[in-house]
Order: C-alpha cells, then sequence, then structure tokens
C-alpha cells in the first residue's frame, strides 16, 4: 500500500486518524491494511483488518501470523518490521483491526528516508493459521517459490505460480518471467484463484475488467467463460456491460447487455439508437453485430427509435 500526501495526512490527524486500503478477498476471507494517526500519540502505528464473507455464518474466528514492513525508500535494510505470531479477528469485535506500533516519530519518519515524493510505503504479510465456525476454501499462496514457477515481476512485489497450471490454460508455453510494470495492487492473486479453479470473487469494476484483460493477454478463453456468469448476473456490472462485451469479445454478455436495455427502455423492448453510441461499433464482432440487428428488428415491430 502506497500512502500519498503523508505530511498532510500527519497534520489532519485532530480531523482524521486512520487511513486504510480496499479488501483483498481470498476466497471467504478479506483483508485490508493501513495506518493509524492517533492525535495523542507521536508515533506511527500501522493497521490490520480481517473478516469472514461466508454468507453461510455470521460467526467467525480467524488467527494467523501477521508482519508488518515500513519501508525505507533509500536503504532497506533500515525498513522496520513488526511481526506477531497470534494475531487474533473475531466476528464478536467486528472488523475491529489489529494495531502495532512501529515506535517511530512522525518527525524521523519524514527525515529518515521512510518518504519519497510526500509517500510512505507500507506492507503486510498475514499467514492464516486457523480459522472456525466458517467454511474456506484452499488458498493458494502465491509469494512462494515452488517447481517450474512462473514470475511476474511487479514494481514492489513477485507473484510465483506453477507453469502446469497455466500451460493448461494457454495455447502458448509460458515464459519464465514477465516484468509488470506497476505497482502491485492485490488483483492479481484473484486473477490466478480463478485460474486454479476457486469461485470468482465478488470484484468491482476496475479489478473485473484487470481480470478479463489479463485472461484475453494470456490466451484464457476458459477462464473468461468463467467469468461471463458473473459478468451478468452483478447487478451493479448492468451499465458496463456493453463496452465490457465489446472490448473482449463476449457473446453472452453482449446479449444480456442488449436485454437489459431493453427492460430499462421507457417502452418495453424497444432498443434505441443512443444504447449503441456508447460502443465503438467498428469493433463489435459480427457475431455481436447481429444479435444487435436481431434486436432492432424486433424492437422495429413495436416502436422503431431509429
Amino acid at each position: 500500500m502506497i500512502i500519498d500526501n503523508i505530511s498532510e495526512k500527519i497534520e489532519n490527524r485532530f480531523r482524521i486518524q486512520n487511513y486504510k486500503s480496499l479488501w483483498l478477498q481470498k476466497t471467504n476471507i478479506s483483508f485490508a491494511q493501513g495506518i493509524s494517526l492517533s492525535s495523542n500519540a507521536q508515533t506511527l502505528k500501522i493497521i490490520a483488518f480481517c473478516k469472514s464473507n461466508d454468507t453461510n455464518s455470521n460467526e467467525w474466528d480467524i488467527k494467523g501470523k501477521l508482519k508488518f514492513t515500513l519501508h525505507n525508500w533509500i536503504d532497506e535494510s533500515r525498513s522496520a518490521t513488526l511481526e506477531r505470531e497470534d494475531a487474533f479477528f473475531q466476528s464478536e469485535f467486528g472488523i475491529a483491526p489489529v494495531t502495532m506500533n512501529t515506535h517511530i516519530t512522525f518527525e524521523r519518519l519524514l527525515e529518515r528516508g521512510f518518504v519519497k515524493d510526500d509517500k510512505i510505503w507500507i506492507e503486510t504479510d498475514f499467514r492464516v493459521q486457523e480459522i472456525s465456525r466458517f467454511h474456506q476454501p484452499m488458498v493458494f499462496n502465491f509469494r512462494s517459490m515452488m517447481k517450474n514457477w512462473v514470475a511476474f515481476q511487479y514494481l514492489n512485489d513477485t507473484i510465483y505460480c506453477s507453469k502446469e497450471i497455466l500451460s493448461a490454460h494457454m495455447k502458448r508455453t509460458p515464459k519464465t518471467s514477465y516484468a509488470c510494470e506497476k505497482v502491485y495492487t492485490g488483483y492479481f492473486e484473484q486473477f490466478l484463484d480463478i485460474v486454479h479453479g476457486s469461485p470468482v470473487p465478488v470484484l468491482k469494476v476496475t479489478d473485473l475488467v484487470a481480470v478479463v484483460k489479463d485472461a484475453e493477454s494470456f490466451g484464457m478463453r476458459n477462464v473468461t467463460k468463467r467469468l461471463e456468469p458473473f459478468v451478468i448476473y452483478q447487478s451493479n456490472l448492468i451499465e458496463f456491460l456493453g463496452p465490457i462485451a465489446m472490448n473482449y469479445n463476449l457473446r453472452r454478455v453482449m446479449h444480456a447487455w442488449i436485454n437489459s436495455r431493453s427492460l430499462l427502455c421507457e417502452n418495453a423492448g424497444v432498443f434505441g439508437k443512443a444504447d449503441l453510441e456508447i460502443l465503438e461499433v467498428e469493433k463489435i464482432s459480427g457475431e455481436m453485430m447481429k444479435a444487435i440487428v436481431k434486436k432492432v428488428f424486433e424492437s422495429d415491430k413495436k416502436k422503431s427509435r431509429f
């Protein structure tokens, strides 16, 4: 997690104390990290959140080994590391965070190499050891090297995956390593979970587009097909279906989008010209164009808007 404008956040700590990342979901467990800038203390604290997403159970316990790292931009050997062998998260306490004090004062934080371009970089490693009162499928550890692995090298992290697993989905042989010239944000592990056959998690639109894009770039058409029902049945994604379907040639999604537009029109069943204006028609495949033309003819029988 890269935290911007840290000087301003320290100055405003009497008004806003906590800053949290977005949730990272691993099957039925979600995790988030952040910082706490207490108004009555002069040291930086790092916080972690964890919760169960199992809809069949409102009660849960999660125990694991927690490791925080506050990176030093100038000298990595001077980075601050905090560890806790038995970090507990329980439903009885909601999503109350586990907090650990770096004992680094705000003054030292700003002067000793922990800040670069007014940004700090924190990293959290949470290894789940025990769970109870809910179901959690197997979770893969993509941070550990494995036999015959493929490395995905981001600017701030490296993710590993079995070459055999990737080869099973790809038409070509995967390379030994892929350079990703961007900061890692966590979504790629969700993509690899899907590649390994785990249930498709609830994704934000940006993460969903990134996952579909990766599936297409690696030629994993079967992974893309697994995503189609999820895209179709997520009501919060309805307005994005057309562009997503067109950009990644998702025929089932395009049919669902056409039907959703018909239902939303003030006259049921009418597919309007404005619905096509949000698409780049030149990029639409022949199969999708036929589906659109068919819907237009059906609409014309009721009330054409062309």
